[in-house]
């Protein structure tokens, strides 16, 4: 088990490299102070909806929404909560079979909808935790298998797992500040996933 923790990475950048490149498409560029701010807006947006520390949210966004999900997934880590990584592409059957499996508590598609049974209620949200620190071992994201030799399963990676992947991946090709990195892959997949975490702990752009 890692243990330690680690600075909220866009909170970190934002303070000390509010003006460098965060984010980039093919029609916006977000910088780690305007990150921040998207970041807060929307975590705070979650906290307003009753989401507690420890319930799990399933990210169900399209390829076309990168920004996005980015933004979604820093206010979900900032809030202590556990986001599920679901294909948008996939039939609902197929999403629905996987919230399941994920125990989701609240899906973010087109139209988000919390997962509760009849008669449940918001809880009133918790004092927010200090945005500028997480347990290395505390969970991160459930993402799933590709499933290719039967049922995709569900995997739990932490906090420390994405870090360490970070220093690792710095020690054998190196980082500069002005570095760029092209995500292709899907974001709901680790790989793609792993593009985001690294870049936003060295303060470089995607």
């Amino acid at each position: 088990m890692i243990e330690g923790t680690a600075l909220d990475p866009v909170a970190f950048w934002a303070r000390v490299r509010p003006d460098r490149v965060a984010l980039r498409d093919k029609s916006e560029s977000m910088t780690y102070g305007r990150l921040e701010k998207s970041v807060s807006r929307v975590a705070e947006s979650f906290s307003d909806e009753g989401l507690i520390s420890g319930e799990h949210v399933s990210i169900e966004f399209d390829v076309g929404h990168g920004i996005h999900f980015a933004i979604t997934l820093h206010a979900l880590h900032r809030l202590g909560l556990m986001p599920v990584l679901i294909g948008a592409r996939l039939t609902e059957p197929e999403r629905v079979a996987l919230r399941t499996r994920g125990q989701v508590d609240f899906a973010l598609t087109t139209t988000p909808e919390r997962i509760a049974e009849p008669g449940a209620s918001f809880r009133v949200p918790p004092v927010k935790p200090a945005p500028y620190e997480r347990r290395l071992d505390s969970p991160a994201a459930l993402c799933f298998t590709s499933g290719t030799e039967g049922k995709p399963r569900a995997i739990v990676l932490t906090h420390g797992n994405f870090l360490w992947s970070a220093l690792a991946s710095g020690r054998n090709l190196g980082v500069r500040a002005n570095d760029l990195w092209l995500a292709c892959l899907p974001l709901h997949h680790v790989g793609g996933l792993s593009v985001l975490t690294r870049s936003s702990y060295y303060g470089t752009a995607v």
